[in-house]
């Protein structure tokens, strides 16, 4: 049962950003509030301070990233656009600021918020989720799905990053069970 329920905890935050986003349709600057209040109240208990703040600061870190997102594609545009020139230097820069600037600032702001550990694994889940995105994105402007509600990059983003987020939260859950023993 145990098994169970580590499974669920990995995957619920993920398939709940998914189904808040299918289902109501909200705007990206909610969405934001949304992952920041779901991955912060599955891990109520998980927070380095007491429960409530943790989700407070779950929400404050998943808008502080996005913010900063928001502004390193304004600085990576400018970057890109000197060494690449026309409308490639912007792609790149989008491309860039979504799936490894926004990526690593939420995995940097959410290791204040919870107890986490450097281990082999959480590089591999960082390395393999920013790989994962880098691919959507690619896959996304090559076939242009925009027109497709299914294939919207904001929620593929926010399921790859709870996935990853929730992969390294419960690693290290299992790691101080370990050493308690």
């Amino acid at each position: 049962m145990k098994k169970y329920e580590l499974i669920l905890n990995i995957v619920l935050p993920s398939i709940l950003c998914a189904f808040v986003i299918y289902i109501t349709n909200i705007s990206l600057e909610y969405s934001v509030l949304s992952f920041g209040f779901i991955v912060g109240l599955i891990n109520w208990n998980l927070h380095k301070s007491k429960p409530i703040l943790g989700v407070l600061l779950s929400i404050s870190a998943s808008y502080v990233t996005f913010i900063i997102a928001f502004f390193s594609l304004y600085v990576a545009a400018l970057i890109f656009d000197f060494i690449e020139g026309g409308d490639s230097g912007k792609i790149l820069a989008i491309i860039v600021s979504r799936t490894t600037i926004a990526p690593l600032l939420l995995f940097l702001s959410y290791s204040f918020i919870f107890k986490i550990r450097k281990t082999r694994l959480t590089i591999f889940v960082i390395i393999l989720s920013i790989i994962v995105l880098i691919s959507i994105e690619y896959l996304y402007h090559y076939f242009d799905f925009l027109d497709y509600k299914i294939l919207n990059f904001y929620a593929i983003w926010q399921i790859v990053m709870a996935l990853a987020i929730q992969l390294i939260i419960t690693q290290n859950v299992k790691l101080n069970e370990e050493n308690k023993k």
